[in-house]
């Protein structure tokens, strides 16, 4: 089960987990980082928490990036994983956990990624042609 923890939980201190990561910089997702000794190797170790921290700021899903070579980012629904040191979105970390093999899905994903954000970018403009035709209209 994924905990969620909110970043002004009285349970954080200075000393805590989330203080101290707070303040480190997430760590880049590479093709190398799920190889044996790459830095997302914890992600099947059921001994880690894997807890996930509202991040302070504007995080973006680290898999996104990694899999759409930078072009694609989501900001739905992110959150800091602790045991992994990535921001990652609750999609993204449901799959991280599930999927042996990332490097291979990687095509599909950035398929999917990149789809998605292109009915996005219709929406986006969809509405803001709604908006400049109403306010043309008063």
């Amino acid at each position: 089960m994924t905990n969620f923890i909110l970043a002004s939980d009285s349970t954080c201190d200075s000393t805590s987990t989330l203080s101290s990561q707070s303040r480190m910089k997430c760590s880049y997702v590479t093709d190398e980082s799920f190889m044996k000794l790459g830095n997302l190797q914890s992600r099947f170790n059921l001994k880690a928490s894997h807890d996930l921290f509202i991040p302070s700021g504007r995080a973006k899903c680290a898999i996104h990036r990694w899999a759409t070579d930078r072009k694609v980012t989501t900001e739905r629904h992110v959150y800091f994983c602790n045991d992994c040191n990535i921001n990652v979105c609750i999609d993204c970390h449901r799959l991280l956990k599930s999927e042996e093999n990332m490097i291979d899905l990687k095509p599909s994903l950035c398929k999917e990624f990149m789809k998605e954000n292109e009915i996005k970018m219709k929406d986006k403009k969809k509405i803001k042609k709604l908006q400049v035709g109403s306010i043309a209209s008063v």
